[in-house]
């Protein structure tokens, strides 16, 4: 288990296609977990995401892992990708809101 996010441009809009998600880089933690040693502990489990601006590091995002599907639940979402992917998966589960302000 890790965090990473999808870095848009300012070119691309939202959009309920995926394509746009597809075409932007992927920022990825430097640190990873096996899902083993984090998942009796999930909903614990606490996201930040910091952004810079100048100087500034400004808290972005922060929310409990528990926010969003479990493992068990994305792991259904994605049964028949699974089973193609042997050792090693990557999965992205969705947004979690910015903080306000």
């Amino acid at each position: 288990m890790t965090v990473a996010a999808i870095r848009r441009t300012g070119t691309s809009k939202p959009s309920p296609s995926p394509l746009p998600k597809q075409m932007c880089a992927k920022v990825l933690s430097r640190e990873c977990w096996p899902l083993s040693e984090v998942k009796e502990h999930w909903d614990r489990l606490i996201m930040r995401c910091w952004v810079n601006k100048g100087k500034e590091r400004t808290l972005y995002q922060e929310n409990p892992l528990g926010g969003i599907l479990s493992p068990e639940e994305l792991l259904k979402k994605i049964r028949w990708k699974a089973s193609a992917a042997k050792r090693v998966l990557a999965v992205f589960s969705g947004t979690i809101p910015p903080r306000p302000g």
